[in-house]
């Protein structure tokens, strides 16, 4: 078994499939695919494929099955390659189906190259959370040793010395500076996040209205079967 690299040809995503498979579902979009369809893309990019064999031309259509099967398998781009009589549509509203898809694809990339821009900010975001706790807990700490020092160096009666106070008080602002921007920060990244999660909400939401469309589209001319 060996499995081949190529490109879904409705989100352009890298995709792998199984050599020894009939049909491949994207697990990007989706979209189910003909094996066959993905070799000969493989074939007309110049990669040659995984087994040390002479890449098959596909054979023409013959029988009505056979020419639905090769439509099925195929990406079609041209209103040439589709018969207006098997799917029911003049010439001309072909051509229009496959400009909305190329218009709907071209979108569809778009939205994918967003929604991954979106989540590699995740791990940014996550690391300055992560800095914003620790500058939380070190203002804790510090206020915390402030206050054990004025009760440590406090003398018999009952008075501190000026040099302890003033360091104690110099500590406990600044203490008191940390937690206020930790708060601030922390406050601003909570946003951030939730922000961001609603915006790759709505992308996929997006997307998967796009790959609809495209899917309608697709089962309309015939073009290849989907989910």
């Amino acid at each position: 078994m060996s499995i081949l690299a190529a490109k879904c040809p409705c989100c352009g995503r890298d995709i792998g499939f199984e050599d020894n498979t009939e049909e491949y579902t994207c697990v990007f979009c989706g979209t189910q695919l003909q094996v066959s369809a993905l070799k000969t893309q493989l074939v007309a990019n110049g990669a040659a494929p995984a087994k040390a064999e002479a890449p098959k031309k596909d054979p023409a259509p013959r029988t009505e099955k056979q020419k639905k099967h090769y439509l099925l398998s195929k990406d079609v781009h041209s209103a040439d390659d589709i018969d207006p009589k098997e799917v029911g549509l003049t010439r001309e509203e072909i051509e229009e189906q496959l400009k909305r898809k190329a218009e709907y694809k071209e979108e569809l990339h778009s939205v994918v190259r967003q929604i991954d821009e979106f989540r590699a900010r995740r791990p940014k975001l996550e690391a300055r959370r992560k800095t914003v706790s620790t500058l939380t807990g070190i203002g804790v700490g510090l206020a915390v040793a402030a206050a054990a020092a004025l009760a440590l160096f406090v003398d018999g009666d009952g008075e501190y010395n000026d040099l302890i106070l003033i360091a104690c008080g110099v500590i406990a602002v600044v203490a008191l500076v940390m937690l206020i921007t930790s708060a601030i920060q922390r406050s601003d990244v909570k946003k951030q996040q939730s922000r961001l999660e609603e915006t790759i909400i709505e992308k996929k939401q997006k997307r998967d209205v796009l790959i609809g469309r495209l899917n309608k589209i697709n089962k309309t001319l015939h073009i290849h079967s989907s989910k």
